[in-house]
């Protein structure tokens, strides 16, 4: 939350009104008599300034304060730890703050009922509206947090949508599904136990892309089956001019990425980079503790098909709603890396 003019505002009557209901509770219970209208408003005016200094410096100090604790301490999975020590800064900026004003009222003009009777209730009173200003500042993160999640809902929610209509467009393209009729009917002739198992995969990229039509992230384990899939037809398709190799820990095959990201890198490195039996195209997945990896050697075709880069701007997007991070991609030693971040688990 940034502190605005909006908020001196804000405070300015928040202390107004709380003069106003502390001067009349003191006039009616006669704890503090007023003689007429002029010294209510007198009192009034003279309270007010004198309280919207320490209300701001509470203000400030409470804004501060959530935010580090809900930064360092969040009630979701600090309830128990959180309670008590958002009640002890509470009370102790109170007794600060209080014991200050009234030693310097004190001070100025010594109290009839003397001073520990004051300063007492100065306190109580103090932390009191504290708890209150505290009780608001959470409301409105609660609240402001509450829409920047629905916004980021409605952002993913959008992104999914077009990565999938994206992914199913791509996949039963007629260029896809032409090459692969014309791979099966090649191998139909040639090797009917290859084409059985070519049509297997065929399906199994199909069903996977039509099972992570509502998924938000999937495992590694899962993606890295898709690939396989993917590769083994496009390595039919291009013989000796493409090649690829896994090394993916087992560590991080339960961990989270986000749904047919690898899809689309592998799919960019066959439709951007030649791939011949004397330039054959290398792509290499790989795992670190962070993330995945997956690297093509860089051999870009002097025509490029038109690309508006939606797919990994898509990508990128995905990522940053999910997860906070966002994955990176660039030429690095003659080859063209993409690190995919891994997501946690918030379960």
């Amino acid at each position: 939350m940034k502190i605005n003019l909006r908020h001196f505002l804000l405070m300015l009557v928040a202390t107004l009104v709380v003069e106003f209901v502390v001067i009349s509770y003191n006039h009616f219970t006669g704890f503090l008599q007023v003689s007429g209208f002029a010294e209510f408003v007198f009192r009034l005016l003279i309270g007010t300034l004198l309280a919207y200094f320490p209300a701001m410096v509470l203000f400030v100090v409470n804004v501060k304060a959530v935010w580090f604790l809900n930064r360092e301490l969040p009630w979701e999975t600090h309830f128990t730890r959180r309670l008590p020590v958002e009640l002890g800064v509470v009370v102790i900026t109170s007794a600060i703050l209080a014991t200050l004003i009234t030693l310097l009222a004190h001070t100025l003009a010594p109290y009839r009922e003397g001073l520990t009777w004051n300063l007492i209730n100065n306190i109580l009173i103090t932390t009191a509206i504290n708890l209150l200003i505290v009780s608001l500042i959470e409301a409105w993160y609660y609240f402001l947090n509450w829409r920047d999640s629905a916004v980021n809902r409605e952002k993913l929610e959008a992104s999914l949508a077009q990565a999938r209509f994206d992914s199913l467009r791509n996949q039963v393209n007629p260029h896809f599904l032409f090459n692969s009729l014309n791979v099966l009917s090649v191998l139909v002739k040639k090797d009917a136990v290859l084409a059985e198992k070519f049509i297997g995969e065929f399906a199994r990229i199909y069903r996977y892309v039509l099972e992570t039509n509502d998924k938000q992230v999937i495992t590694v384990k899962e993606e890295l089956e898709f690939a396989r899939s993917y590769l083994f037809l496009q390595q039919i398709r291009y013989g000796d001019g493409l090649n690829y190799h896994f090394d993916v820990s087992a560590d991080v095959l339960n961990r989270l990425v986000v749904p047919l990201s690898m899809q689309l890198l592998l799919e960019n490195a066959i439709k951007h980079n030649v791939i011949s039996s004397i330039r054959q195209l290398s792509i290499s997945v790989i795992s670190t503790p962070d993330a995945v990896v997956v690297r093509n050697t860089y051999q870009p075709k002097a025509k490029q098909e038109w690309s508006a880069g939606v797919g990994l701007k898509n990508l990128t997007a995905r990522y940053a709603l999910l997860a906070g991070c966002e994955p990176v991609f660039g030429v690095e030693d003659a080859d063209y890396v993409a690190v995919l971040p891994l997501i946690p688990d918030e379960e």
